[in-house]
């Protein structure tokens, strides 16, 4: 009989309790957990899906005043040339409706680089490291609603195998011709006025 009645009690109890339990309370992501997801999925993961749900139907990405996407064939593309591509958010500061964040992005240039009004970019094989540094403008509905970013592009190329590394000193100094001579070449002396 006290089994019957410890069983009977206890399904009793986890009636009550689950029919009376409190709401569970989810707590909402900060805007730099925001910022750090969506920048870990479509760097680190190369998820893009999630600029359909975070990023506004009228985003804009500064300084080409393109649209999502361009931001969509720019992300890919990253990926498709480094498919090993990580990134490390280095800082992501908020204030207001405004998230800063410096990325450090690192992957293998295996596969080519496409970029678009730009000729493909055969693999080197190399190790390519290089912090871009974003701004997101959130909207009133917490969608992100503009974009600037930055990174030395220079840099980036040179690592591309593209322009001389800036890494290395060049074996050679490098000769200006004299047909661009803009008067800023070493080769050129000029008088000294007073």
């Amino acid at each position: 009989m006290s089994r019957r009645k410890f069983t009977f009690t206890s399904l009793l109890v986890m009636l009550v309790i689950g029919t009376f339990s409190l709401p569970v309370i989810h707590a909402q992501p900060t805007l730099k957990e925001t910022v750090s997801g969506i920048i870990n999925s479509i760097y680190g993961t190369g998820d893009i899906s999630v600029i359909d749900t975070q990023f506004a139907p009228t985003f804009v990405r500064h300084p080409a005043e393109s649209d999502i996407n361009a931001l969509k064939i720019s992300a890919l593309s990253l990926r498709a040339a480094m498919p090993d591509l990580k990134a490390v958010n280095e800082l992501i500061l908020v204030e207001g409706n405004f998230a800063a964040a410096r990325v450090r992005l690192t992957g293998t240039f295996t596969g080519e680089f496409v970029s678009p009004n730009a000729l493909p970019i055969a693999p080197n094989g190399k190790l390519i490291e290089f912090a871009v540094h974003l701004l997101y403008r959130f909207d009133d509905t917490g969608k992100i609603a503009e974009e600037w970013d930055g990174f030395d592009n220079l840099n980036f190329l040179g690592q591309l195998g593209v322009l001389p590394s800036l890494g290395v000193t060049p074996v050679a100094p490098v000769q200006y011709p004299a047909v661009v001579d803009v008067g800023m070449s070493p080769q050129t002396v000029y008088p000294r006025v007073f």
